[in-house]
């Protein structure tokens, strides 16, 4: 027998989120500020993640981690076969959001790996806002999708929408369908998931 070296590594960022969503319990679970960006560089730096190819940056709003950016750097410096590159953002707060994904969409471009990123959806309207349970939720989100399709224009990277199926919006996945088709984004559909340690969900 012999140990294969992980070629996947699925990115917990942050706990730390603006969103208060119902399916979703990480805003109420403690933050805390985790490891710095030497003791990342220290951890990345094991032969344990030399041979990544894919890694999937997540937690509860990824661009809420003010060292977001590095961390890519650091990634890209000790992943040499690192192809692909992820992140997920409820895109609530436009400038911010695309300030961090434009750096991070320029790190890909001259590291060599493909980025991709989309901004989530829960409904359409109204629908999505109770989700979130944040002001103007659909609004924000969607002033933050034409940002970032607007920036396709000029740099190359991969982008459009995900929807999440929960017992909350189980008729919304046809309006998200169809309001796709209208806008011409690309949309990935999954079914919500439920774990005690990763969302506090499970009530």
């Amino acid at each position: 027998f012999k140990a294969i070296p992980p070629t996947v590594l699925i990115f917990n960022v942050s706990y730390k989120c603006d969103s208060k969503c119902v399916m979703c319990n990480s805003w109420k679970l403690p933050y805390h500020d985790g490891l710095t960006t030497e003791e990342y560089r220290r951890a990345f730096g094991s032969r344990l993640f030399r041979r990544i190819e894919y890694v999937g940056i997540t937690g509860a709003e990824p661009t809420l981690q003010k060292e977001m950016v590095e961390l890519v750097h650091i990634m890209a410096d000790h992943m040499a076969g690192l192809r692909k590159m992820t992140l997920n953002t409820n895109g609530f707060v436009k400038e911010r959001v695309v300030r961090t994904l434009e750096s991070i969409v320029d790190v890909a471009n001259e590291r060599g790996f493909v980025f991709g990123t989309r901004v989530s959806l829960d409904g359409v309207g109204d629908a999505h806002e109770d989700i979130r349970r944040v002001w103007h939720a659909f609004e924000r989100a969607m002033d933050t999708v034409r940002a970032m399709r607007e920036l396709q224009k000029k740099k190359f990277f991969n982008f459009g929408v995900s929807f999440t199926f929960t017992a909350q919006n189980m008729e919304e996945g046809d309006r998200i369908y169809e309001l796709c088709k209208k806008e011409d984004l690309n949309v990935v559909f999954s079914i919500a998931r439920y774990s005690e340690l990763a969302f506090g969900n499970m009530d």
